[in-house]
């Protein structure tokens, strides 16, 4: 429907703002990378929670400013993702992690 078109628009075009929010509010040290993306899981759950509860059929704003929380929750998850999985890999095995990481969002699509 077109209303799901405009949910997922407005979530793909959000997603940058979100990654740069991410970017400039973690800072490199693991235990607050870990502690913000706690936070922002919890942001994607409950907004997952609460949206089929408050959107309507013809509530095309409400579908828009979800669409547009759940695009800025994807992208500030993205990023403390991405640092977090360089933090933890012992060193030396880089290239073996980021293989996997790869090998995973392949199989993932």
């Amino acid at each position: 429907s077109s209303q799901t078109a405009i949910v997922i628009g407005a979530a793909m075009v959000s997603g940058l703002p979100g990654v740069a929010i991410s970017q400039r509010v973690i800072p490199s040290r693991p235990p607050l990378v870990k502690l913000f993306l706690v936070l922002c899981l919890l942001f994607m759950t409950a907004i997952t929670l609460i949206a089929p509860n408050a959107m309507k059929p013809k509530a095309v704003g409400l579908a828009v400013l979800f669409g547009v929380l759940w695009g800025l929750g994807i992208g500030m998850v993205y990023h403390p993702t991405q640092t977090l999985t360089a933090l933890l890999t012992p060193g030396g095995h880089e290239s073996e992690v980021a293989g996997l990481v790869l090998f995973c969002y392949m199989v993932i699509q």
